[in-house]
């Protein structure tokens, strides 16, 4: 949690956190974004954490449990 909590102390900057079947990164919520998920590489899960505030306009398609 703690890799985490930079990627919120600074938004500014384009950190990506990588592990051996993990790619982390920070999508700021004043933009739109597509994510596509490459499975042969990235294996088949997608999660979103929301951090620093509730997320409460948040929607996404294509996804198992959709949320909005």
């Amino acid at each position: 949690m703690g890799n985490i909590n930079v990627l919120h102390l600074f938004p500014n900057i384009k950190i990506v956190l990588l592990s051996d079947d993990c790619l982390i990164f920070l999508l700021p919520r004043t933009h739109t974004h597509s994510i596509h998920i490459e499975r042969s590489v990235e294996g088949p899960h997608c999660g979103l954490i929301p951090v620093g505030t509730p997320s409460t306009s948040t929607t996404t398609t294509g996804l198992r449990w959709n949320l909005g």
